[in-house]
């Protein structure tokens, strides 16, 4: 599941169940089961935890399986009972992305080191998986924003420009033919007035 910051929940992105497992949420709710988001994560005491970095070991099948009703948590538990389920925190620079949710037939704490520092690495590998899937969506949305941002920019210089060219051709035109005379002599306060207008609408 990734642990979107701003919603204080995690989102499941993925589920993978044993057959048997999946055999027997079936049988237990009459349905095929969906992981659904788990909200207000800072505010209950185990995930809490898992936004300090610490992994969570809890007894049994962990909650999270759309609207299952307890019943049918304890009904899937008696037909296939996971001694123990451990909930992962995704950390990648100090900061926790999501979480991984494995659940076991056995009892944690006789799983053998190995298996233990096993499960760990596999645990960071995903969370840089996670980082960086993450990540090339995240450039992926900036690159689309700044290919929109191009278009409007191109077709504002292309707008402006077309409507500014009209008028600004005519004020250079007929300031350059005032201070070539063809309407008359100028005052000579009037000619500086005029190649004022002359000289800015040539470098507009």
């Amino acid at each position: 599941a990734i642990y979107e910051y701003g919603d204080d929940s995690l989102s499941p992105l993925g589920t993978t169940l044993s057959e048997k497992l999946t055999s027997n949420i079936k049988e237990a709710n009459g349905e095929t089961i969906v992981s659904s988001t788990i909200t207000k994560i800072s505010g209950q005491t185990n995930f809490a935890s898992l936004l300090k970095g610490e992994p969570v070991i809890v007894k049994g099948l962990p909650r999270f399986f759309g609207e299952m009703v307890e019943v049918n948590y304890l009904k899937i538990e008696e037909l296939n009972p996971n001694r123990s389920s451990l909930i992962y925190p995704l950390i990648v620079e100090n900061k926790t992305i999501g979480a991984l949710f494995i659940s076991l037939n056995r009892i944690y704490e006789d799983l053998s080191q190995f298996e233990k520092d096993s499960i760990a690495s596999i645990v960071n590998v995903i969370a840089l998986a996670l980082d960086r899937a993450t990540l090339d969506q995240r450039l992926k949305v900036a690159n689309e924003k700044l290919k929109e941002l191009d278009r409007k920019k191109t077709e504002f210089v292309s707008i402006a420009s077309h409507q500014l060219r009209s008028p600004l051709t005519a004020i250079k035109g007929y300031s350059s033919m005032l201070l070539e005379g063809s309407f008359g002599d100028l005052a000579e306060k009037t000619r500086g007035a005029v190649d004022v207008i002359f000289q800015s609408s040539e470098r507009l």
